[in-house]
């Protein structure tokens, strides 16, 4: 099996407000559940500034 390194640039990403059981959840909350989600399982969550240098 291979496996890929991967890097997320958060600052870099964007999303927007959700809606679930009659719930809206805010974007700045979608954001931080996908970007703790993603770096928990997928790869190194960075921002623009980390992943230039």
């Amino acid at each position: 099996m291979t496996a890929y390194k991967t890097t997320i640039v958060h600052d870099a990403c964007a999303t927007q407000n959700l809606e679930f059981d009659g719930i809206t959840v805010p974007a700045f909350q979608v954001h931080a559940a996908m970007m703790a989600a993603l770096a928990f399982a997928y790869g190194t969550v960075t921002t623009t500034d980390q992943h230039i240098a």
